[in-house]
């Protein structure tokens, strides 16, 4: 990613209608940089009719230089996932995305960071995943 995003968008990609997001909130005002970047969010996703066994949802940063793209799943179903930071590409059946598996069905607070060229996702406030 280069190091300032002339613009940022935050996509939440769901395949579930959302039930809420209580906020979202990013850490800097124009222009972002990707050295330095947090989204936090409390968010809920309502599961209507067959949701498919793994409930898959992404949470995705876009900038002018690239994007940051954060699966989540129920548990058990990491090894479908895919994350994508910047140029890096991190699939489930080769990596232990595990801790990307949590039930969105309840209230959920996600962190997700670009500190230093690492990028980092919380969730309920205990580290989840990291990669640079």
């Amino acid at each position: 990613m280069r190091s300032v995003m002339g613009v940022c968008y935050v996509t939440l990609l769901l395949m579930h209608r959302i039930t809420d997001i209580k906020s979202i909130c990013l850490n800097h005002a124009e222009p972002i940089s990707s050295e330095s970047v947090i989204l936090k969010t409390d968010i809920k996703v309502e599961i209507e009719g067959n949701p498919g066994a793994c409930r898959n949802s992404v949470i995705v940063l876009i900038g002018e230089g690239g994007r940051v793209s954060v699966p989540f799943s129920i548990p058990g179903c990491s090894a479908q996932l895919y994350l994508v930071a910047g140029n890096k590409e991190v699939s489930g059946r080769d990596n232990d995305l595990s801790s990307l598996g949590t039930d969105l069905s309840v209230w959920k607070s996600i962190r997700i960071g670009i500190k230093d060229r690492l990028v980092f996702v919380e969730i309920d406030g205990k580290n989840a995943y990291q990669v640079a």
